[in-house]
């Protein structure tokens, strides 16, 4: 059975956004993301330290791996920023 247009034309528009993403990703790899202001020290290990309970938790189960290295880099963080 042949294909009818529409499905041709969605096939071929997914094709289409696949690339202009996949372009898109490589063109702002290592960029800083649109309108974000970079955080300074002091407000990062301010929001960690008052993060609640429920909420890390939460990231725990949601994210196992990644908040694992989160919480050693921003306890890292805590004994540079008191030493120095």
């Amino acid at each position: 059975m042949d294909k009818s247009f529409t499905d041709v034309l969605v096939e071929e528009m997914k094709g289409v956004m696949l690339s202009v993403r996949q372009e898109t990703r490589e063109m702002f790899k290592g960029k800083q993301p649109f309108r974000k202001v970079k955080q300074s020290d002091v407000d990062r290990i301010s929001q960690y330290l008052t993060m609640s309970p429920e909420v890390k938790q939460n990231l725990m189960q949601s994210f196992p791996d990644e908040f694992t290295d989160y919480q050693n880099k921003m306890e890292q963080e805590i004994r540079e920023y008191g030493n120095g």
